[in-house]
């Protein structure tokens, strides 16, 4: 038997699939339809996953390392679960990046508008 301090990563994967609705299609961990209105909703889950102590030796790390493995879920499309990987924090570190440049062009007004309009050549008419 695992000792369920030191899961073994294919048990939990394997559990996962275990736990999927067997209404569902393959790959669907939990989802739900509502009607509210007389307008249906569909809710889902992403879920990230991270390992003591292969992804972090304290309860902020793991989590933050969830958080990511979450996120990497959700991008990869509804319904999915992810385990954490050192990839996902080169591209956490990235996205980080790009926003805080973004945010400070944007505080420095370093955008501006360029206008090119389309123009249908046979009829000179503007298209846009």
């Amino acid at each position: 038997m695992t000792d369920p301090r030191d899961p073994d990563p294919k048990l939990l994967d394997a559990l996962a699939h275990r736990q999927q609705n067997p209404l569902s299609s393959p790959g669907i961990l939990v989802t739900a339809d509502f009607v509210i209105q007389n307008r249906r909703f569909n809710v889902s889950c992403g879920i990230g996953i991270s390992i003591y102590p292969d992804h972090g030796v304290d309860n902020e790390t793991l989590i933050k390392n969830a958080d990511a493995a979450m996120y990497g879920a959700k991008e990869s499309g509804r319904n999915a679960f992810r385990f954490f990987t050192d990839e996902m924090n080169v591209q956490v570190m990235e996205r980080l990046a790009i926003e805080y440049h973004l945010r400070s062009a944007l505080e420095n007004k370093e955008f501006f508008l360029v206008y090119q309009p389309q123009i249908d050549l046979s009829t000179s008419r503007n298209l846009r």
